[in-house]
């Protein structure tokens, strides 16, 4: 470095962890989310796990039973309205389970009871749905068996995650 140029200056900043009601540089106040120090976190890491699982597999169920269908429709003999009630019954499983895992998810990582409740709510119906493909379908199949029981236990676990999670945050309300 040249002796024409200036030197930067250095400037320390001291950083300290507020634990009292008043700053001790200040003399202030200090805002409530500062004097806190102990920061629970309720959201439930199993639950989002499953959930983001649950979410590529619907993903691939989807496209897995719109390969089964059109194979099953081609091969086999189908009634035309058996083949369209089963068509809108997949898209309203696929539907209604995306609307569970989004609702879910959002209740689980924000913290509210509301999405997660309405999650739970919306499993019901997609496990109806899933058991609608494993029982009273055309034809059924072993391969339909297993892929719409593993997401029966997908949507049994995240069920009861989701109202052990709840639980866990109406515990919080109390406190």
């Amino acid at each position: 470095m040249s002796e024409n140029q200036a030197r930067p200056t250095v400037r320390l900043v001291r950083i300290s962890i507020v634990t009292t009601e008043r700053s001790v540089f200040t003399n202030r106040r200090c805002p409530d989310f500062l004097t806190h120090t102990t920061f629970f976190q309720l959201s439930s890491l199993p639950l989002q796990v499953s959930l983001f699982f649950h979410c590529h597999l619907l993903a691939l169920w989807s496209v897995f039973y719109v390969g089964i269908a059109a194979w099953k429709h081609r091969a086999l003999y189908y009634p035309n309205s058996a083949f369209a009630w089963e068509a809108a019954a997949a898209v309203a499983c696929a539907t209604t389970e995306a609307s569970c895992i989004d609702l879910a998810t959002r209740g689980n990582l924000t913290e509210r009871t509301d999405p997660l409740v309405w999650g739970a709510f919306l499993a019901v119906p997609a496990a109806l749905g899933h058991v609608f493909f494993t029982v009273w379908q055309t034809y059924v199949l072993r391969i339909d068996i297993v892929v719409n029981g593993i997401m029966l236990v997908f949507i049994s676990f995240e069920f009861l995650m989701s109202i052990a999670t709840f639980l866990s945050f109406r515990k919080k309300d109390y406190m």
